[in-house]
C-alpha cells in the first residue's frame, strides 16, 4: 500500500510540472526607442523589479548567487555601480539573458563576498535605481588552513533535500531514503581536496554511525575555497532495501568559515531506475514510462551493454549540511 500511495503521489507531481514553453528569439518585442553604439536603448520608459527584493532589503544573499535586475522592455542601456559597506567601489558587470530583459549582476571577481553589505545603483532610461542588500556568512575565507578539513564528516540528507529534477521524484525520494550520505575529507591542500563518501544509520542516542565502504571522490576542485566541486564516477543510496547506482556523481558546495557546516550544497547524476520501477510496478521500465510523462526521459546507463534506456538524470539542493560530531570515515 505504501508504495501504490507514493507512486500515485508521482503521477499527480509529474502531470502538475510540464515545462511551460520558452519565448524564442522571435518572440521578443521590438523597442522603438533610440539605439547607441552600446546597443542599449535609452530611450525607454521601463520600470524595474529585482531578486533580491529592491523595495526590501535583503541580508542572506548567497555569494555565488547573480542579482538579476529584470525590466518590463528589452534591451535597454544599462549602467551599474557598486560600493561595499565601506563605501568603496567594486568592479561589477553583468549579462543579459537570451531575450534581454534579465540582466544577471555579479562583481567582476566572480562571486559577491560572504557576510558584506552592498548598494547597487543602476542607471537606465534617464532614472536610477538603487538596491540595498547583504550577502550571508558563506564565502567567508576558512578561520585555518584546508587542513583543518581533514577528518571531518558532514551528513548530506538526501531526504531533506529539494530536488529539482525530474519532476515529482522528490516525493518519492524523501519518503523512502533514511540513510545519511556521509561525506568525509581524507585530505587537503590549498586548491585541491580529496572526499571519502560512505552510507551511514541514525544510531538511538542521536549520533550517526558508519555502515558501508568507502567511496572516493580524489581531486576535488578547491581553486575559490571556501567553495568546492567533487566528482565520483559511481555510488550508491538506499531506498527502503533497494540499492540504486548514481553514476557520474557531482557534488559541490561552500564550507563556512569554522568549516562546521556546509552551504548551498548541490548534487547531480545519473540514477538507475531499476530497481525502483520493479518494486513499483512490478515493470524494469515502468519509472522510466511514468517519468515520461512530465518530458524527463531515461537515458542509457554508462554500464548498459545495450540501448536499454533506465537512468534518469538526478539533480537537487541542500541548504544547509551539517557537520557530523566525532566521526571520521575509514575502511571497513
Amino acid at each position: 500500500m505504501k508504495y501504490t500511495a507514493l507512486l500515485t503521489l508521482l503521477a499527480v507531481s509529474t502531470a502538475c510540472t510540464k515545462d511551460e514553453p520558452k519565448p524564442q528569439q522571435g518572440d521578443v518585442p521590438t523597442d522603438t526607442g533610440s539605439e547607441e553604439d552600446t546597443g542599449g536603448i535609452i530611450d525607454c520608459d521601463a520600470t524595474l523589479s529585482s531578486t533580491p527584493s529592491i523595495e526590501l532589503p535583503t541580508s542572506s544573499w548567497f555569494f555565488r548567487d547573480a542579482v538579476e535586475l529584470q525590466f518590463d522592455e528589452v534591451n535597454i542601456a544599462l549602467d551599474l555601480t557598486l560600493t561595499d559597506s565601506s563605501g568603496a567601489d567594486v568592479p561589477v558587470g553583468f549579462e543579459w539573458n537570451e531575450s534581454r530583459e534579465i540582466a544577471n549582476v555579479l562583481p567582476d571577481s566572480g562571486a559577491w563576498m560572504g557576510d558584506e553589505d552592498y548598494t547597487l545603483i543602476a542607471d537606465f532610461c534617464g532614472k536610477t535605481e538603487t538596491l540595498t542588500f547583504g550577502t550571508s556568512e558563506y564565502g567567508l575565507p576558512l578561520e585555518n588552513s584546508a587542513d583543518s578539513l581533514v577528518g571531518k564528516t558532514y551528513n548530506i540528507d538526501l531526504a531533506s533535500a529539494e530536488y529539482s529534477h525530474p519532476p515529482g521524484i522528490g516525493t518519492l525520494l524523501s519518503q523512502n531514503i533514511d540513510q545519511p550520505l556521509l561525506f568525509g575529507i581524507e585530505s587537503a591542500s590549498v586548491d585541491s581536496l580529496d572526499f571519502i563518501a560512505a552510507l551511514g544509520a541514525y544510531t538511538n542516542t542521536g549520533g550517526i554511525d558508519q555502515t558501508t565502504g568507502l567511496w572516493y571522490f580524489p581531486g576535488a576542485d578547491f581553486t575559490t575555497s571556501p567553495y568546492f566541486d567533487a566528482y565520483a564516477e559511481t555510488l550508491e543510496i538506499q531506498y527502503g532495501s533497494i540499492d540504486i547506482p548514481i553514476f557520474d556523481f557531482q557534488i559541490s558546495g561552500t564550507f563556512s568559515a569554522d568549516t562546521q557546516k556546509i552551504g548551498m550544497a548541490h548534487f547531480e547524476g545519473l540514477g538507475d531506475t531499476r530497481g525502483i520501477a520493479v518494486e513499483l510496478t512490478q515493470d524494469e521500465n515502468g519509472l522510466c514510462t511514468l517519468l515520461a510523462a512530465s518530458g524527463s526521459e531515461c537515458v542509457p546507463c554508462p554500464n548498459a551493454t545495450g540501448d536499454e534506456a533506465y537512468c534518469v538524470f538526478l539533480a537537487g539542493d541542500i541548504e544547509e549540511v551539517l557537520m557530523v560530531p566525532n566521526l571520521t570515515l575509514e575502511e571497513m
